[in-house]
């Protein structure tokens, strides 16, 4: 039996998958050490917490600080 390697891809190659229209914003997926992992549903109870806290903290503190989310960050070549 032949062994199967997997292709890892680089951040470049991952947008140019985007760009060439291969992967589009219904597949749903991240690019994690090289690999195409799909990602969690956007309702999941860490979102639903994320947006509570957030207004909350938006609640307490008013005009006097900004609050908010981050979704997706570029850490590495991969």
């Amino acid at each position: 039996m032949t062994p199967v390697t997997s292709k890892r891809f680089t951040l470049a190659e991952y947008h140019r998958l985007i760009e060439l229209g291969f992967l589009t914003e219904e597949d749903r997926v991240e690019l994690i050490r090289g690999e195409l992992v799909q990602m969690a549903a956007k309702v999941t109870p860490h979102s639903v917490c994320n947006t509570k806290l957030v207004r909350e903290l938006d609640r307490l503190v008013g005009d006097t600080s900004r609050s908010g989310t981050r979704t997706g960050a570029n850490y590495s070549a991969y």
